[in-house]
């Protein structure tokens, strides 16, 4: 190859890359291009949010709630669940009602709650046990010696029968109810008292007994009859021991020989 056909040659080569660079060029310009316009639109697309967009915004309508506390009955006065959405405000009592307001949000509306104070309660603190018929003292305590919430203490038998044939009959259950004040209330229940024999029931005397607990250990002696003597000079004695509220009578005997 001599020297014109080589300046030939890298005049083409010259020609050839110079355009290339061009092309490069044109297309690095139009993708900038693109990127621009695509920006562009996106930041015409975002709304800028001012203060005065904030102020004409409308709020969230919320009502107030009632809690649970609300409608039920109490004892010591509720703190606690008397808003379920909202804050307590505007609370009060009148007499036995107690009532206050949970605060709507937004231009919502407030919930109007109350509740009543348990007056049946304060007054007869009592439970269902209180007037009911019981023998044994587990009974009793099964029934309900106070109502729920109210403690009770000082479970004892009572004698409003006294004396009876010289034994002495506790014929009634005592104990004591606590109000939430701290006053004390009695309560009372009926003991029943089964009639049972006496240490004489089954024996065989040269004579009557003289004291009465020989008869009957538990009830009431109600007298009984002797019969007439019989060949043996053998006399048998009948008599009941009845009981008390509700109690079972047994009939007890003995046999007299003179």
């Amino acid at each position: 190859m001599n020297n014109r056909e080589k300046r030939f040659d890298n005049l083409i080569l010259f020609v050839v890359v110079f355009i290339g660079l061009i092309f490069v060029g044109v297309s690095i310009k139009a993708v900038v291009k693109n990127e621009r316009l695509t920006a562009n639109n996106q930041a015409s697309a975002m709304k800028i949010i001012t203060a005065e967009d904030i102020s004409s915004a409308k709020p969230i309508l919320v009502d107030g709630v009632c809690g649970s506390a609300n409608g039920q009955k109490w004892i010591m006065e509720p703190m606690n669940n008397l808003c379920k959405v909202g804050a307590v405000f505007n609370k009060r009592r009148d007499g036995q009602r107690l009532t206050w307001e949970c605060k709507g949000s937004g231009g919502g509306k407030d919930g109007s709650c109350y509740a009543d104070q348990d007056r049946e309660l304060l007054d007869t603190p009592c439970g269902d046990a209180t007037g009911g018929y019981y023998l044994e003292k587990r009974d009793l305590v099964s029934a309900g010696l106070c109502k729920d919430g109210v403690p009770g203490s000082s479970l004892a038998m009572k004698s409003d029968k006294g004396m009876v044939d010289g034994v002495l009959i506790y014929d009634k259950w005592e104990w004591e109810c606590k109000t939430p004040a701290g006053d004390g209330s009695y309560c009372y229940a009926n003991r029943t008292i089964n009639g049972e024999c006496g240490s004489a029931n089954g024996s065989t005397l040269a004579k009557m007994p003289q004291k009465n607990d020989a008869f009957c250990s538990g009830g009431e002696y109600s007298g009984g009859e002797c019969s007439n003597f019989d060949n043996n000079n053998e006399s048998i004695c009948q008599w009941k021991c009845k009981g008390i509220n509700n109690g079972e009578i047994v009939l007890c005997s003995l046999r007299v020989n003179k």
